[in-house]
């Protein structure tokens, strides 16, 4: 990793077909928080609307498209956003420093933030129409409970926010030190672009911000079972692993879970890990303890098997989908984990020490099921 004027940036060396580039940029923010503290100062703390991450990606695509006829692409998770574009070593200099000068711009026009708004509300309302992101919106609420997630306080911010909110959030996170930034493909042949001189000149400070912790206290978790009624059947569950990540790095953390997750569920799982959650996915699965069920499945074959299956994943990525590589890397990097370094070190995790971690933190294992049953019609309004 390369730090310039407290800019983060990765460079992944991979030779793609006409030089391409695959460039992303990731920030530490996503629609499960609302609330950050400074990094040198944890008393001062500054709540954020909850769907600011959600706007100023969607405010990115669309001022990009307009001022520099330019196509991007974004992503916004529970704990990150990012945006991804394409371009090749030839135009690589005015194609960054295009982008780079419109992300970190600062201002915001109304009228653009007004149709961005106005889009993530509809995009929204056609989201909640879908079974499957109505039980995972519900799923947060335990899955992101150190963040204080709230599905109606969420649905209110992307109803509610304005102009000032998003500004807010820029001045705040959209600058240097809580950015990071990724350049993959034929990375040797642009060392020497004039980008990365004009880099060294440019300076766009401000203070490190980092999610507020333990929003919700430092109680047990306990396990949940929700039942309901909907237009369609359908089944949902999750593991929370509520790991100290002080004992337990969210490095770690997050091989670990995966790991875990493909021995319980092969490829019917997702696994999300932050410095505040973590979590094991699945759905449309027996819903079962399976926290009981975590030891006896780490063999040595299933292990095996999994790490194989991990590498093979990033590979596939890497190769064939450089955007969905792109943002997977970013939104990973802006939470403490490195991708590559996952990639390498995977293989080292032994079935007995990941038993023996499990063991000592058993108590801090949670599981949630959901389980809709069709009977009723749904307001998607």
């Amino acid at each position: 990793m390369n730090k310039v004027n407290d800019l983060k940036i990765e460079i992944n060396q991979y030779k793609y077909l006409d030089n391409k580039l695959y460039v992303s940029m990731g920030i530490h923010a996503g629609f499960a928080y609302k609330e950050f503290m400074l990094l040198k100062d944890k008393s001062k703390r500054v709540a954020l609307n909850q769907a600011s991450a959600n706007v100023f990606m969607e405010y990115m695509r669309l001022k990009a498209a307009r001022k520099l006829g330019k196509m991007v692409r974004t992503n916004t998770t529970t704990n990150a956003a990012v945006l991804t574009f394409l371009t090749t070593v030839s135009t690589f200099d005015k194609d960054i420093q295009q982008v780079m000068d419109l992300f970190y711009e600062g201002d915001v026009e109304e009228a653009l933030f007004n149709e961005a708004k106005a889009n993530c509300i509809a995009n929204f309302k056609k989201n909640y129409t879908d079974i499957e992101f109505r039980t995972y919106t519900k799923m947060l609420e335990f899955l992101d409970q150190r963040k204080g997630f709230d599905f109606r306080q969420f649905a209110k911010s992307v109803q509610t926010i304005q102009s000032a909110d998003l500004k807010q959030f820029m001045q705040m996170l959209v600058n240097f030190p809580n950015t990071f930034l990724l350049i993959n493909g034929n990375t040797d042949k642009i060392k020497e672009a004039d980008f990365f001189y004009r880099l060294k000149e440019t300076k766009k400070p401000g203070e490190v911000f980092i999610p507020s912790d333990h929003l919700m206290g430092n109680g047990v978790v306990q396990d949940q079972h929700l039942a309901a009624i909907d237009n369609r059947s359908y089944r949902a569950g999750a593991l929370y692993f509520d790991f100290n990540p002080d004992v337990i790095p969210v490095h770690d953390q997050f091989a670990l879970l995966q790991l875990v997750g493909h021995s319980l569920f092969k490829q019917h799982f997702a696994v999300s890990v932050d410095v505040l959650d973590a979590s094991i996915q699945y759905k449309e699965l027996s819903l079962l303890e399976y926290k009981d069920k975590i030891i006896v499945s780490l063999t040595e074959e299933n292990v095996k098997e999994a790490c194989l299956s991990i590498q093979e994943e990033i590979e596939y990525l890497l190769v064939e989908k450089p955007y969905q590589f792109n943002t997977l890397f970013a939104s990973l990097y802006v939470n403490g984990i490195d991708l590559i370094k996952y990639y390498v070190t995977i293989k080292t995790y032994q079935p007995e020490f990941i038993k023996k971690i499990i063991k000592l933190n058993q108590e801090a294992i949670a599981e949630c099921h959901i389980r809709l049953e069709q009977g009723a019609n749904v307001n998607y309004v």
